[in-house]
């Protein structure tokens, strides 16, 4: 996570906020886990990239531009107003996400199941993730010409 904080942020764009943020997190959990010798600390990443992206995401729709709307401007600048509702709506959905998998996440660390920890935040969680992308992408080509 330090090369990543160091060498591999972007230099500009919507996403170099999370990625350094989250990058810091995690070094900080690996940091608590280190110095309380517990296991423990590390599986509270997921939840807290889920809370940090559900602030990131959230924040956008009030303050400034949404995150989707972001990254839909860098492959096509000028968007009609459809699109930008759409991408606002799409952000929405993300939220949504975000709290679904934050709060299933944190059920799984207080279970301190480490089986039901890692087929959640190991698979599960990632093929809703992405059936949400391919879903969406699907949707769009259907409704959005």
């Amino acid at each position: 996570m330090i090369i990543r904080l160091v060498g591999f942020l972007p230099g500009a764009g919507p996403m170099r906020g999370v990625i350094k943020t989250g990058s810091l997190l995690a070094i900080l959990l690996c940091l608590l886990s280190l110095i309380f010798n517990r296991h423990e600390w590390l599986m509270w990443y997921p939840v807290a990239i889920n809370t940090l992206m559900l602030i990131f995401f959230g924040s956008s729709l009030f303050i400034g531009v949404p995150i989707i709307e972001q990254l839909a401007r860098l492959k096509r600048p000028q968007l009609p107003a459809s699109a930008i509702r759409y991408t606002k709506c799409v952000t929405q959905i993300w939220c949504l996400f975000f709290v679904f998998n934050g709060v299933v996440s944190m059920t799984t660390v207080l279970l301190n199941n480490m089986t039901l920890w890692g087929i959640w935040n190991g698979l599960l969680s990632y093929l809703c993730m992405g059936s949400l992308i391919i879903g969406e992408w699907i949707f769009r080509q259907w409704k959005i010409r």
